[in-house]
């Protein structure tokens, strides 16, 4: 957050409720609420995605970083 070239374009979590504070926050940065997902799969499926934060917990972060690099190959 806080480059002016940079898109916050979404935000994916499975509990919805941990979200609202955080879109709250993209929305007060980049004057735009991110489109919202629970499954990250469907938001790799977006071709406008050039770059993502994985922040899940650590059993999960392989997964998330194959499926995304995966997406680049596509």
């Amino acid at each position: 957050m806080g480059f002016d070239d940079v898109e916050f374009a979404a935000i994916c979590d499975v509990d919805s409720a941990r979200m609202q504070d955080d879109i709250k926050k993209i929305e007060e940065v980049y004057g735009k609420k991110p489109q919202i997902f629970s499954d990250y799969r469907k938001m790799l499926e977006r071709k406008d995605i050039d770059a993502i934060i994985v922040g899940s917990p650590d059993h999960w972060h392989a997964l998330n970083l194959i499926h995304a690099w995966r997406k680049t190959l596509t």
